[in-house]
């Protein structure tokens, strides 16, 4: 009896393991991804120009495509311009539309303007 449940907590660890490594791993670029799309839908409209991209130090899939923060200036009608930022796992027709100068039509979240949605 008591060695059924050294095997289902053995189990139960390896599952909740099995679960944890994707979550940990994957689980922030979604969150970003679901932010970003309720900024695109409720969002306020602004233009930014990309100031600077820089590479976050993690990288992901077989070509090892490295993670990058896009910094842009943003501006909007009535607001003084300020600074935002994005992550990306860019693709490589992506890289063109994020360097330095490149003006993209945003929006952002009037509650936390630092929160910016590019718009397709």
């Amino acid at each position: 009896m008591r060695g059924d449940w050294i095997i289902f907590a053995i189990m139960a660890a390896a599952i909740g393991a099995a679960l944890a490594v994707p979550a940990v791993i994957f689980g922030p670029n979604v969150l970003r991804h679901f932010q970003e799309k309720r900024i695109r839908t409720a969002g306020l409209p602004a233009s930014g120009t990309v100031v600077q991209i820089t590479e976050t130090g993690r990288h992901f899939g077989i070509e090892r495509v490295p993670e990058v923060t896009i910094h842009l200036e943003v501006s909007a009608p009535g607001r003084p311009t300020w600074r935002a930022t994005l992550t990306r796992i860019p693709s490589a027709q992506d890289v063109p539309f994020f360097m330095p100068g490149h003006r993209v039509d945003l929006r952002y979240d009037p509650n936390r303007p630092e929160r910016v949605a590019v718009m397709p």
